[in-house]
Order: structure tokens, then C-alpha cells, then sequence
């Protein structure tokens, strides 16, 4: 209903569609449960694993050195189990509710929350390197990594027409930001895990951001024919993000 606010975590989701037969892996209620999990669970995932990162940062830059030692492994392992848990829940979507899955995959604005889970893992695989736990944070960042590359894919070819389609721009929100930038998320979580290469990633976000962030400031503010819908005006706070992201990457 024109008007309404929606849920901050489905702000800008597309309608569900009623359920359809295969939508569900068997008709359990777990099945059913998790197949109605909102992608939007995956960007507090995002930020419990952020969380945990401004813990460690602080523990080592802004009080004396060996406060926390003690309590900080506490702390992040506080933050990060949740965060893990939230994203095994939405994966496991893909097999109680693979259709639900893949249409979320397909539109724009569940595309643009499974990067916010993609950057998560990456978050998580750096804050496990700082704990001792070598190995999987490797495989752990490879894996967020690749996978949000192939959803960043997936965006590019369905949904960023209005790159040479005007009349496309309409169709634009504040999230479609996060896919394209949020892969700068990689050079910061990469750096101590893998080496120096993966300040491509952050090159690739400052182009990113120098193309579509006006493109989508100037659609959520100032495109009169077709004004931002009121269900997704709380995206407007994720405009805030992507500077931010550039300036800790840097």
C-alpha cells in the first residue's frame, strides 16, 4: 500500500509472491520458516561482524595496551557467532526453499542484500585470522570473495541497464549500491589473509562509486518524474555507507 513503511529489514524488497508448488523442499514448518527468512538479515550479519572489528580496533589504538586482552576474544567471538549463524540460516534457504532463493538472487533489491552477506563472511573470515584461526579464515574469505564477485555478476547483467538506459534510472534504489562498491570491503579483510593483490578490489570500488553513487543521489533526490517510493526511503541511509567503506579501505 503507497504510504506505508515497510519493515527496515525488507525496506525495498520486492513483494512476495504466494507461494508457489516447489517453492518449499518438503512442507515442514522449518522448511517454511527459513524459506521466509528476508534477505535483510544478511546486512545485520554485516554489521555484528563490523562491530566486532571496531572492538578490535579499539582495544588496540584507543585504550592502554592489555585492557582488554582478556575480554576482547570474548567480545568478538560474542559478535560473531550471531553473525555466522544469521548467514548459515539464510544459506540453507538454498536447499528448504530453492525457488524463494533464486528469485531473491535475480531482483535487484535481494541481490543487493546477499552482497551485504558476502561481506560479511569476509569481515568474519578477518576477524577469525585475529584470532589464531588461519587456514579457515583463508578459505573462509576466498568463499565470500568469489561469491560476491558472481553476485556482483549476476547485478550487473540484470539490473545497472541504467548505465545506458535512461529511462531504466527509475527503477534504481539506494541499495543497488552495495554490490558494486561493497566489493572494496575485499582489500581491507584480504590484506593480512592473502597479500597485497586484493587492493584491486579497492580500485574497483572507487570506480564503482565515482560512476553510480551520483547516479543514485540524483535519482533518490532529485528525479521529479518518478520520486523514490516511501516503501524504500529507508535505503536512503545506506547512501551514507559507501564513502565510509572507501575511507576505511584506504
Amino acid at each position: 500500500m503507497q504510504g506505508e513503511h515497510q519493515p527496515l529489514l525488507m525496506a525495498g524488497a520486492q513483494p512476495s509472491a504466494a507461494a508457489a508448488p516447489g517453492d518449499y523442499s518438503g512442507e515442514s514448518r522449518v522448511a517454511k520458516a527459513i524459506g521466509s527468512i528476508p534477505p535483510g538479515v544478511l546486512g545485520l550479519a554485516l554489521g555484528l561482524s563490523g562491530l566486532a572489528g571496531v572492538w578490535v580496533c579499539a582495544a588496540r589504538f584507543l585504550v592502554e595496551p592489555g585492557l582488554f586482552d582478556e575480554a576482547l576474544p570474548i567480545i568478538v567471538w560474542i559478535l560473531l557467532v550471531p553473525a555466522a549463524v544469521l548467514i548459515l540460516l539464510y544459506g540453507s534457504k538454498s536447499i528448504f526453499a530453492p525457488a524463494v532463493a533464486e528469485r531473491e538472487l535475480l531482483s535487484a533489491a535481494g541481490n543487493s542484500s546477499l552482497a551485504t552477506g558476502t561481506m560479511a563472511t569476509m569481515s568474519i573470515a578477518l576477524m577469525l585470522h585475529g584470532q589464531g584461526v588461519i587456514m579457515p579464515a583463508k578459505i573462509l574469505w576466498f568463499l565470500g570473495m568469489l561469491a560476491h564477485v558472481t553476485f556482483l555478476l549476476i547485478f550487473s547483467v540484470r539490473h545497472l541497464r541504467f548505465l545506458y538506459l535512461p529511462e531504466k534510472l527509475e527503477e534504481l534504489t539506494p541499495s543497488w549500491v552495495i554490490p558494486p562498491i561493497g566489493i572494496a570491503i575485499a582489500t581491507s579483510t584480504g590484506l593480512p589473509l592473502v597479500g597485497g593483490w586484493v587492493v584491486v578490489f579497492f580500485w574497483f570500488g572507487l570506480g564503482a562509486f565515482c560512476i553510480i553513487f551520483p547516479i543514485a543521489v540524483y535519482r533518490s533526490f532529485f528525479l521529479r518524474r518518478a520520486p523514490l517510493p516511501e516503501a524504500v526511503t529507508p535505503q536512503l541511509a545506506i547512501l551514507t555507507a559507501p564513502a565510509a567503506l572507501l575511507f576505511a579501505q584506504w
